[in-house]
């Protein structure tokens, strides 16, 4: 043992020589980057010392590799005893090792159940808002609880049955406004249809005074016959002085009830059109002051959980870093393999659910 002492403690010696080169190469180079892609000579640069603190971990590799080699013989016949001793309790550690797997796969289930199950309750939340047309934002419906979330579908309800409300009301107005309009146009048909009534009896009785008039008239002598004829003729000129008379009232009427229909068409589109930009300005503002809202609250959610968030990013970072001790033999291989295979899913785990929060 005490030939062992000596020639490890010479080993190291030789070894220990180059620490502090290293150490001074370590700091020389620690911290060397390269500013963007147009930075040759830094490109160069970092280059030159990844090369140089390559070729000085090949030479201690290559003498620790020298200095281990009597040390080798003597590390084998400890193996094959180790492994002796190693096999009398290996296979109870196996299935001790298969019930811890066992028992971790359970608990990933467990997870993957439960996230499962967050999801599916996350989508019947947003079907329930959508019922309603109402549009939120999943990461705070995520986070609500039940009371949280029933008073947010109950304001979606109220929200959505006002506005079914509105437009009904809406709706009745332009249907009692059509109405109107059409009663309006009856009257007014109604009306024009008596104007007509009564032309026509004039015109009837206008008729039967000038055939009682012609019948008297053939009674008369022939002398008075170009008398007649010019009453005759200025009786058609008066009745067609009437006729365009009539003609000419009903189409001045009809100009005006066409002009009084377009003028209220125009201020009925005006008023509809003024509505529903207010309702519109109205709806963009409260769904901009909502969205803010949200936004406010997710970003003031973000910067508490920050602090907490870098520790447990660094916690991560410090794991991965952990070195792993050089092993030989296949046990030790096989359960530092699965040793970092855990270490891997943890990490992995730990930096996704972080992630997540």
């Amino acid at each position: 043992m005490a030939e062992v002492q000596e020639y490890t403690e010479m080993s190291l010696s030789l070894l220990d020589e180059k620490e502090e080169t290293l150490k001074a190469l370590a700091g020389q180079y620690k911290g060397l980057t390269v500013d963007g892609t147009e930075d040759k000579e830094g490109f160069k640069a970092l280059r030159n010392a990844r090369i140089t603190l390559k070729n000085e971990r090949v030479a201690i590799e290559n003498a620790a590799k020298a200095l281990r080699e009597p040390a080798i013989r003597f590390q084998k016949k400890v193996i094959e005893r180790e492994k002796q001793l190693v096999a009398i309790i290996a296979p109870t550690e196996e299935a001790l090792h298969a019930e811890e797997k066992r028992i971790e796969q359970l608990k990933e289930e467990a997870r993957k159940e439960r996230e499962m199950w967050e999801a599916k309750q996350l989508q019947d939340r947003l079907d329930k808002l959508a019922e309603y047309n109402y549009a939120a934002d999943w990461v705070e419906v995520k986070h609500m609880n039940d009371d949280e979330f029933a008073a947010l579908l109950a304001h979606a309800k109220q929200t959505h049955e006002e506005e079914l409300k509105r437009q009904a009301e809406i709706r009745a107005e332009e249907e009692r406004k059509r109405k109107e309009q059409e009663e309006r146009m009856q009257r007014e048909r109604e009306e024009l249809a008596r104007l007509r009534a009564e032309q026509e009896a004039r015109e009837r009785e206008l008729r039967r005074q000038e055939e009682e008039r012609i019948e008297a008239e053939r009674k008369r002598q022939e002398a008075i016959r170009k008398e007649e004829e010019e009453r005759q003729a200025a009786i058609r000129a008066e009745r067609e002085k009437l006729e365009a008379e009539r003609r000419a009232i009903e189409e001045e009427k009809r100009k005006h009830d066409e002009a009084v229909r377009l003028e209220q068409a125009r201020k009925e589109a005006a008023e509809r059109a003024r509505i529903e930009e207010q309702e519109r300005i109205k709806r963009e503002a409260e769904e901009k002051a909502e969205r803010e809202r949200l936004a406010k609250l997710e970003a003031e959610r973000q910067e508490a959980l920050k602090p907490d968030k870098e520790k447990l990013m660094a916690l991560a970072d410090k794991l991965n870093s952990i070195p792993f001790p050089e092993v030989s033999s296949q046990q030790a291989t096989g359960l530092l393999r699965v040793t970092a295979a855990r270490l891997t899913d943890l990490i992995q785990n730990l930096v996704a659910e972080t992630s997540r929060l």
